[in-house]
């Protein structure tokens, strides 16, 4: 499969009245795909869709620019955009989970929002939960059906596969979901380096501002698995105190839209949109199975 992406200047060419393209940009931009064999409309935008998703996902990663499928709509003035100019778009070799994206791009969108901004993230984590907290079992489970001793008729042999998926399910909390996820996903070197990239962000997390929104402070010489553990639970800790009521979660203080604390919230949006990343990243499969 070969794809193009380029810049076509001025209006298009198009048997049609030039009033229909009003809300066209003086500058379009075009995506040509070669060589998938198709016939049917529906494929054709399937196909178009997933390697177009793939692209706005890089742009956004390398720009910090959010570039998404949507309606055309003005991007909010004032919105603190943080763009690398010196950046290339790559040959896309990767696509990711619609819905995980959908939820992705919903953060993004939702500028000036900042409780709805971190849910978003955080649902993205959550989409891998199902997939992650039951990968141990899965893995146990293979190394028993794989045995050579491995008896389908014995009840003992039996025993142990549903002995395994029993305790798999009883010890699957949320947190404990979320635990599995992070350390299939997060390299504990790559967080490291993005909160030492920028002083101010280490300096935050394990500062008394950070305190206010939760007492898991987040310390970059940590071990590498107390390093990540601090993070999870922090992640964790937050979203409790947005999504439960009062007395819910412990003694979690509620965070709501006029909370004092919501002002210290853009450094916990940036980690949740950082680990958004990494667990989207960790799941995308090979573009050749579209």
């Amino acid at each position: 499969m070969i794809f193009e992406l380029f810049k076509d200047r001025g209006r298009p060419r198009a048997p049609f009245p030039i009033e229909r393209f009003d809300n066209l940009r003086s500058s379009t931009t075009t995506i040509k795909i070669y060589g998938c064999g198709i016939h049917h409309h529906d494929k054709a935008l399937d196909i178009i869709v997933t390697i177009l998703a793939s692209i706005c996902f890089e742009f956004d990663c390398k720009t910090n620019v959010p570039l998404m499928l949507a309606a055309e709509k003005a991007y909010p003035r004032g919105a603190a955009i943080q763009a690398n100019k010196d950046f290339s778009l790559d040959r896309v070799s990767q696509k990711y989970d619609s819905e995980a994206l959908s939820l992705y791009w919903y953060a993004q969108s939702a500028i000036g929002m900042p409780l709805l901004r971190y849910l978003a993230f955080y649902q993205v984590v959550e989409f891998y939960y199902p997939i992650y907290s039951e990968l141990a079992a899965q893995k146990k489970v293979g190394n028993i059906l794989k045995d050579p001793c491995f008896n389908s008729h014995s009840t003992k042999d039996i025993a142990k596969v549903f002995s395994i998926v029993k305790a798999a399910s009883s010890s699957r909390s949320e947190l404990s979901q979320l635990e599995a996820t992070i350390k299939e996903c997060v390299d504990p070197n790559v967080l490291r380096e993005w909160l030492t990239s920028d002083s101010k962000r280490e300096e935050y997390f394990r500062s008394k501002n950070a305190v206010k929104l939760s007492t898991f402070k987040i310390f970059s010489n940590a071990e590498d698995d107390d390093l990540l553990s601090q993070m999870w639970q922090r992640f964790y800790n937050i979203r409790c105190r947005i999504v439960h009521t009062k007395g819910a979660e412990g003694d979690l203080e509620v965070l709501h839209p006029q909370s004092k604390e919501i002002k210290y919230l853009e450094r916990e949006i940036e980690l949740a949109k950082f680990l958004a990343h990494k667990v989207l990243i960790a799941s995308s499969k090979p573009l050749e199975a579209v």
